[in-house]
């Protein structure tokens, strides 16, 4: 009865966290929290830094896909000092680590190709931009199950246009 009676956790409050999207089409809200330096490069499986230079404040929220409910979208939203900084660690995508590895880029739509890159590796998919002082990452995954990267990868393009296209710096 105490976790009942004891009421939601309070989110945290950062500016990388205020501009993450309070909804995405076709997913339900799981929940949202803050991400550090160290977080992020975990994330990422990038152990090879300490840190991540400019990061100001980071925020995820993870949405449950309806059509696919073993299937999640997570948003991470990274606050930098400045715009070359959110871009570079955005370029890091298809030219760095694992992901430029192992992964295979998708190609987007006109609407969000000029400021995204996205990639498809075995169990997820995943798109990155950037606006202004904020680097923003979309990935589809399922944690527990195998994730339909053929439905993910078209999800990603409609999630990924309706993201970047509400984003307000």
């Amino acid at each position: 009865n105490d976790v009942i009676l004891a009421g939601s956790p309070a989110i945290p409050q950062n500016a990388a966290i205020e501009h993450l999207p309070t909804a995405v089409d076709g997913a339900d809200y799981l929940g949202t929290t803050a991400v550090t330096t160290e977080e992020w490069l975990g994330l990422t499986y990038d152990m090879d830094r300490d840190t991540v230079d400019g990061f100001v404040s980071g925020g995820l929220r993870r949405f449950q896909l309806a059509s696919r409910p073993e299937e999640v979208v997570e948003v991470v939203v990274l606050e930098f000092e400045t715009p070359e900084q959110a871009a570079t660690l955005q370029a890091e995508l298809l030219t760095a680590g694992e992901a430029a590895e192992t992964g295979t880029e998708i190609d987007l739509p006109e609407s969000i190709a000029a400021k995204a890159d996205a990639i498809e590796q075995a169990t997820l998919v995943e798109l990155q931009a950037n606006q202004g002082n904020y680097f923003i990452d979309i990935a589809i995954f399922a944690p527990l199950a195998d994730t339909d990267i053929a439905a993910a990868k078209a999800d990603l393009i409609t999630i990924g246009e309706q993201v970047i296209g509400q984003f307000v710096e």
